[in-house]
């Protein structure tokens, strides 16, 4: 009797591409063909961390078909693709294996625990190895004075210019808010004093005009202008 078979693909970073996924699921079919399987489900996690199952939407679902018996084999391209953790692979196999579902990969065939226990230690050192390089490139970044990953609220990157930031007027403009709302709220027992509420909020409003000239959203300025009053009327 044919055996069904269903096909997982996962690729780990927002730089890669979907073609990736394509890839993989080609050569899953290839060896599905080869193995005289019927492809009766896929699966694949797109931009997805193999050092963890938080956010494996596609794994949970296919999870969740394996205990209603909807496939009795898996096919990816290698272990790693289900995940990099050597706590989290053993026990995907261990969880697969109960529920009478077995592994292949496209290179090695059918995967035995001797599979599971070499392919996760190889990489978790992967990992180690990998967490290491970053930390040392995020430490190079910050010595030239560079952000060394995603930017901070308020700002954009510079196209062209890796680890380089500049404000970014319309997020300026709500962080301005925020402080406003933050003086005001601190202050609120000062409220008699012009000089501990006024001139911090006439300083941000002043910046917010500015902002507002160098990149004029005026429904944004709107909004923003009605919740400053809002939160002053409320103290």
């Amino acid at each position: 009797m044919t055996q069904r078979a269903a096909l997982y693909a996962r690729f780990s970073s927002d730089l890669q591409k979907d073609r990736s996924i394509d890839d993989q699921l080609a050569l899953c079919r290839v060896h599905a063909q080869r193995e005289s399987l019927k492809v009766v489900a896929t699966f694949a996690d797109r931009a997805k961390s193999g050092a963890t199952l938080f956010d494996r939407q596609q794994l949970w679902e296919l999870m969740q078909a394996a205990k209603r018996k909807e496939f009795d084999v898996l096919v990816v391209e290698a272990l790693d693709r289900l995940s990099r953790d050597q706590e989290d692979l053993p026990g995907i196999y261990k969880r697969l294996e109960f529920a009478g579902v077995k592994i292949r990969t496209c290179n090695e065939g059918e995967t035995t625990k001797l599979h599971i226990g070499i392919r996760g230690l190889v990489s978790s050192l992967f990992l180690s190895d990998l967490g290491a390089k970053v930390r040392r490139g995020h430490a190079g970044r910050v010595r030239e004075g560079k952000f060394p990953g995603a930017v901070t609220y308020g700002y954009r990157a510079i196209t062209g210019k890796p680890g380089e930031r500049e404000i970014d007027p319309e997020q300026a403009k709500v962080v301005l808010l925020i402080f406003t709302a933050d003086v005001l709220t601190r202050r609120a027992d000062q409220m008699d004093d012009w000089r501990a509420t006024t001139l911090p909020v006439v300083g941000a409003l002043g910046v917010f005009a500015v902002l507002v000239m160098a990149e004029p959203d005026l429904a944004t300025s709107i909004e923003l202008g009605f919740i400053v009053m809002s939160v002053s009327r409320a103290q």
